[in-house]
């Protein structure tokens, strides 16, 4: 009876060590298919989040901007009938609103071109009467081309420095005089060179993704002509808007 009571003893401790070490490896086994489930959820959400910019790629590009910064405005003085310069810190606005397509034309290197409007307030002089500030208000359609270099700094941030020319068509509004109130309304013609310093893109998606644009610097000539009063004038401004520059745009690649 003893000797059957030992080995029903030994026969329930192995059948227990049995089934503790299927548990075991049954546990074993679901962690390492949780971990592989995760690695390739990583993966996959990893590939998902970054745009390719692989050469042949094509995107089109939505924006839209405010700016304010600082010129230099060299322009003919009506008294002396010479050039006079000046600088004007932060009395410069522009609105703008564009689309345009976008192509990579090898990789991390795009070209491409903005279709839009802007509106430009620009400082011109001071008031010798009233002591006011008077500006050159321009409504302007523009066409942009511009070449753009990618350089990641994570999986979904891109820097992304632009040189960029600008060709604009519209009319200019110049104030006088304040008091009394006198303005002259011209048709104007810019011509725009510009480097964007402070320029990202957030990649949101395999086709989609944002922009951020923090100004730059720019050169822009802009000629006016008052055909009724037979007046040409042609003003020069170096604009600085690094940092006081917000463009934020959408792209979808295809």
């Amino acid at each position: 009876m003893k000797k059957f009571l030992s080995i029903l003893c030994v026969l329930t401790l192995c059948l227990s060590a049995s089934a503790a070490g299927k548990k075991v490896s049954s546990s074993s086994s679901s962690a390492s298919s949780s971990s592989s489930s995760y690695s390739s959820s990583s993966k996959s959400s990893s590939k998902s989040a970054s745009v390719g910019h692989k050469a042949g790629q094509f995107g089109i590009t939505a924006n839209l901007g405010f700016s304010g910064g600082s010129n230099i405005v060299t322009q003919p003085d009506p008294t002396t009938g010479g050039l006079v310069t000046q600088t004007t810190p932060a009395r410069t606005s522009t609105f703008l609103i564009s689309a345009g397509v976008t192509y990579f034309v090898m990789d991390k290197l795009e070209i491409g071109l903005d279709l839009g409007y802007n509106n430009t307030r620009i400082f011109n002089a001071i008031d010798p009467v009233t002591g006011g500030n008077m500006f050159t208000n321009n409504g302007d359609f523009f066409i942009s081309p511009y070449v753009g270099y990618h350089i990641p700094i994570c999986n979904w941030l891109h820097y992304v420095p632009q040189f960029g020319l600008g060709l604009d068509f519209g009319s200019s509004t110049r104030d006088l005089s304040l008091n009394p109130k006198q303005q002259t309304t011209t048709s104007s013609t810019s011509f725009t060179v510009g480097l964007g310093v402070a320029n990202f893109e957030i990649l949101a998606s395999e086709h989609f993704s944002f922009t951020l644009n923090l100004g730059g610097f720019n050169f822009t000539t802009t000629k006016s002509e008052d055909k009724v009063n037979n007046i040409t004038q042609v003003q020069n401004t170096f604009g600085l808007t690094l940092f006081q520059q917000v463009n934020v745009g959408v792209r979808y690649y295809f």
